[in-house]
């Protein structure tokens, strides 16, 4: 017995094997969605948060970094600082977190003084990398958290990183506020010299770092531009060295940087 397709059914089968082909085809990752679970994400974090705060009733500019441990039991301790306004602070930190199977993370921070903070965001899978926010009303800002050694030293920053900074400057004897940026080529010698090249400028530099893996960072941004003069920042040393998060801890001076590999 033989059989016979009309024209139109040609079509149409073709057009099945068409479909029965792109189903094939596409790639597993379209059914499948990120997992997450606590054992992801325990351990040590480096992070650091900027952005405007209206907690006070008046809009003023904020760059907080910090370090938490999250344990297997669902609470978290670190320390953490904050740049507001200019006015830098530092405190120990106690507090809890969660973690859902889609990934989303929510943790909450208290100081020694009993206030609290409260975040929300999204791990990657495997816990390597988190985007945050501040969720306290009258809180605006983003956050980067990564995940960072149990111990440093100053070898441990070592290396050609990018640096990227900004901010803004406001002036304790008033006048209008100015923004703080830079970008350079920062080389570190892995014994706590640091020599920086700006696009038509060089200056030098040093930097510490801490067993719990903060640093101190301190150089010299090039005369001629708004924010030019001596800069002191406090990091933390994340991704096994390849990353440093840090804040501006000069008086008077709110700004971000990140020095990346």
């Amino acid at each position: 017995m033989r059989f016979h397709l009309s024209h139109r059914g040609l079509q149409t089968a073709r057009s099945i094997s068409v479909r029965v082909v792109l189903l094939l085809v596409v790639p597993l990752s379209a059914y499948t969605a990120d997992f997450c679970s606590k054992n992801d994400v325990q351990g040590a974090y480096g992070f650091q948060l900027a952005g405007v705060n209206t907690i006070s009733g008046f809009a003023k500019a904020s760059a907080t970094i910090g370090r938490i441990a999250f344990q297997s039991d669902g609470t978290l301790s670190g320390y953490s600082s904050v740049n507001f306004n200019g006015l830098f602070l530092g405190n120990p930190v106690t507090g809890t977190w969660d973690v859902k199977p889609d990934c989303a993370i929510t943790w909450n921070l208290q100081d020694d003084s009993g206030g609290y903070q409260h975040f929300a965001g999204k791990t990657v899978p495997g816990g390597s990398r988190v985007e945050f926010r501040q969720s306290d009303p009258g809180a605006d800002g983003a956050g980067i958290m990564k995940k960072t050694p149990e111990t440093c030293g100053v070898a441990a920053f070592q290396g050609q990183y990018g640096l990227t900074m900004a901010g803004i400057s406001t002036p304790f004897a008033g006048g209008a506020p100015k923004q703080l940026s830079a970008v350079a080529v920062a080389d570190a010698d892995g014994a706590g010299a640091l020599t920086l090249l700006y696009p038509s400028d060089k200056s030098t530099g040093s930097y510490d770092v801490d067993s719990d893996c903060f640093m101190e960072i301190r150089f010299t941004l090039p005369s001629g531009g708004a924010a030019a003069g001596a800069v002191k920042l406090r990091g933390i040393l994340v991704d096994d060295g390849r990353e440093a998060l840090a804040v501006q801890s000069d008086p008077k001076d709110v700004s971000a940087a990140r020095f990346r590999k």
